[in-house]
């Protein structure tokens, strides 16, 4: 493969250029359009007009006294997205034509006239009497339709007229395959005969009364659009398209599939977006003057009806590639068919290609030039088939991830139940709603991009957002007052009290910081910072008066983010984490937070060390409901391994000034998607009073590495720990003993590929599970 490979290149293939006549064409098509769209329309209208001329490619044969002929034609088949203009850049290129075509309606109003005046005298009628056996002019471009249909308007133009290439038009496939699938599959079935010396016997379609003619070496040309979705969206239409693409299209079609729609770059004021627009259509305009004049001078040139040939070189050239695709072929995995297909025969679409670049040269003869010219062409396009044939056999929840990713709006997108049936994404007519809900969950394990959640009979997507600006909203307080009381000793009512009214203060005036004064990005390891000082804070962004739900009788002066249920405003990037009866210290719990991104602070009591605060960074930001955020946190503390008390999203935490501060910042954010997803199911799930079957609380403890793998096969030295105390909280609830639970965790020490430091081990874990009472 290489050797031939390194042959073509040598002669200027593979690269990623084009024709001088197709690129000014792809050029002269509004950049917004899609290129490679672009290119597979220009080939099709440049193939279709130069085609029906009907000069054939001449094969060099190693007999003299066989001629084999091949038709200069093309078929495509091109997919991308709705909204990117397909049918106006088709029209657009077929007006550049029309210079061209001009002078082929005039030899063909010619043709027939002469046709009409032998008619004439066949019937003994005088010649001046023609017109009265003139056929009209056959147009050369029609939809799909029957396939009987289909074979008269090839049958007519292919015998009523010696010029013109019948060129058949579908804009939607999707459509066409929904509604009127197995008609369009027997119609690619006659093109795919049609294809490579475009003869063709029409005897086998019943539906015509008479029996049409045949056609012999007859240029048929085809142009599929449509709507990647239309396809991939539809599992009836993806069976229908692995059916006959497969079988009879893959090796002879030209294919284009766009994933990416160019994004229009607007300058920023209406002078400037004006003087890009002028120059871009000045541009445009003058490529097509330059294509206008080609064609119509070709019009005039191109012979009709003669043979083509191929330089002696060219075939050496068409060997070459032609090992080269079928050891490349070999190559592509088994899993793409389609695309092993297609490789083996990409010397023949080469091949028609450049009998048609032949003749837009104004030569009768491929050169070696055309023939690259035209690998270069199919290369550029060969990838896409690729692509596509990876989309089609993904499964219908990857198809639909796909499918919400790419129709989603600032990250958002939901879709009904009714159209997850009418799409095919949920089938039946029995348990709609539980099926969802399997669906949901496999696109949570599938997705790389977001999270999906149900929200009655609509499922909704949210892309994940990840970023180190972590921003807050923080309100400075004066917590002197309650510090002297805590340290003075006062009592529970008068603690409880200061609180109250320090909690008063704190109502509103929040602004939402993500730069410090210096004006650089946020990042978790300022928030050290603001533990170490007085501050009221949330990792949430607060409405401000305009939209915020608050008495605006009790504050009058109210401004800024105001706090409250209803007035949280964003998703949050870190977790603030509320330790009130841990059996573990702040030191300790340092220790077994090591490797995820942290800061520990004391509360209002400096003095006591087993309840403190505890800010986790997150590697996403997690936007969810309130409900959902309840449940979020109390999965975070139980993977974490600390006993939290689960406050109301709304809830503002407090820092200190003077406290001392552990942080971890040499580790990795928290990862959270498996827990957001958790916690939506949970929400959603059905209150249940069962608990594990006693029997089945002791199976599962005496099989521990099955029931607690996660912490006899934990991957990696980081959050050891934290996997620990999550098997020993998890072996409590299924009524094991203290000495059952401090064995395990001896055993897991011994097994573990990445055992905590023996001290390490001692003094966090073990230590706290002795203050645990069973």
């Amino acid at each position: 493969m290489l050797v031939s490979k390194k042959y073509i290149e040598g002669l200027g293939g593979f690269k990623n250029e084009l024709p001088y006549i197709l690129d000014i064409m792809v050029k002269s098509v509004p950049k917004e359009v899609p290129r490679n769209l672009a290119l597979t329309i220009v080939i099709s209208e440049v193939s279709a007009f130069i085609s029906s001329y009907r000069n054939n490619i001449l094969l060099n044969a190693k007999s003299k006294k066989i001629k084999t002929t091949v038709p200069t034609n093309t078929y495509i088949f091109s997919l991308s997205p709705s909204g990117i203009s397909k049918d106006r850049t088709k029209n657009t290129i077929h007006k550049l034509l029309a210079g061209g075509y001009k002078e082929l309606d005039k030899i063909i109003r010619a043709d027939l006239v002469n046709r009409a005046k032998r008619a004439a005298i066949a019937e003994g009628d005088e010649e001046a009497n023609y017109y009265a056996y003139m056929n009209p002019q056959i147009d050369q471009e029609f939809k799909f339709g029957t396939v009987a249909g289909v074979s008269a308007e090839i049958s007519n133009l292919g015998n009523e007229q010696s010029l013109g290439a019948p060129t058949l038009l579908s804009s939607e496939i999707g459509s066409d395959l929904a509604t009127r699938g197995e008609e369009l599959i027997k119609t690619f079935t006659v093109l795919s005969d049609l294809y490579d010396l475009g003869t063709a016997k029409f005897d086998t379609v019943k539906s015509i009364d008479a029996k049409l003619r045949g056609v012999k070496h007859l240029p048929v040309n085809f142009l599929v659009f449509g709507s990647e979705k239309g396809i991939l969206m539809d599992e009836n239409n993806k069976k229908k398209f692995k059916q006959f693409f497969n079988q009879q299209l893959a090796r002879r079609c030209m294919f284009s599939y766009t994933t990416k729609v160019p994004k229009k770059v607007l300058a920023g004021t209406v002078e400037e977006r004006q003087k890009a627009r002028d120059a871009a259509t000045t541009a445009e305009g003058s490529f097509h003057d330059i294509i206008y004049d080609v064609f119509e001078e070709l019009g005039v040139w191109l012979p009709n009806n003669v043979d083509i040939y191929m330089h002696k070189d060219v075939d050496i050239l068409f060997d070459e590639y032609k090992n080269y695709n079928e050891l490349f072929s070999d190559t592509i995995s088994d899993t793409l068919p389609i695309s092993q297909l297609a490789r083996k025969h990409k010397q023949w679409l080469a091949l028609k290609l450049s009998g048609i670049l032949a003749l837009v040269d104004k030569s009768d003869t491929i050169l070696v030039s055309h023939y690259v010219d035209a690998i270069n062409v199919v290369e550029r396009l060969a990838p896409d088939l690729e692509l596509f044939e990876l989309e089609l056999d993904k499964e219908p929840y990857e198809v639909l991830d796909s499918y919400c990713t790419s129709s989603s709006k600032k990250g958002e997108f939901s879709i009904s139940l009714h159209e997850l049936k009418k799409m095919n994404f949920i089938p039946g007519t029995s348990g709609a709603e539980s099926k969802m809900r399997e669906l949901c969950v496999l696109l949570n394990d599938y997705s790389k991009e977001g999270i999906y959640s149900i929200e009655g009979s609509v499922l909704s997507y949210e892309k994940t957002v990840s970023t180190e600006v972590v921003g807050v909203s923080l309100l400075s307080i004066d917590t002197a007052k309650l510090q002297e009381a805590v340290e003075a000793g006062k009592n529970k009512e008068t603690i409880t009290a200061l609180k109250q009214a320090l909690s008063w203060t704190a109502v509103y005036g929040y602004d939402f910081i993500e730069k410090d004064p210096d004006g650089n990005p946020l990042k978790f390891a300022d928030y050290k910072y603001l533990l170490e000082d007085d501050y009221a804070y949330t990792p949430f962004k607060l409405k401000d008066v305009s939209e915020a739900i608050y008495d605006k009788d009790k504050h009058l002066d109210a401004k800024g983010g105001i706090r409250g249920r209803d007035n949280i405003d964003s998703g949050a990037k870190f977790v603030v984490l509320d330790v009130d009866t841990s059996t573990i210290t702040d030191k300790e719990a340092h220790l077994l937070l090591e490797g995820i991104n942290h800061h520990i602070a004391r509360t209002s009591d400096p003095d006591n060390e087993f309840k403190f605060r505890v800010l986790i960074e997150m590697d996403m930001i997690v936007k969810v409901d309130s409900v959902t955020w309840k449940h979020f946190i109390k999965l975070v503390g139980t993977r974490l391994g600390l006993n939290i008390d689960p406050v109301a999203q709304s809830q503002i935490f407090y820092s200190y000034k003077g406290r001392r501060v552990l942080s971890e910042m040499l580790g990795e954010p928290m990862p959270v998607k498996e827990l957001v997803v958790m916690a939506l199911a949970e929400k959603d799930a059905k209150p249940s009073a069962k608990t594990t079957p006693v029997a089945q609380q002791k199976t599962q403890l005496a099989n521990p590495k099955v029931t607690f793998s996660y912490a006899f096969d934990h991957p990696t030295e980081t959050g050891m720990s934290s996997a620990l105390i999550r098997c020993a909280y998890h072996a409590k609830d299924l009524n094991a003993t203290k000495e059952y639970v401090l064995e395990l965790m001896d055993k897991i020490q011994k097994y573990a590929d990445f055992p905590l430091d023996e001290d390490r081990y001692n003094s966090t874990i073990k230590t706290q599970i002795e203050r645990w009472s069973f």
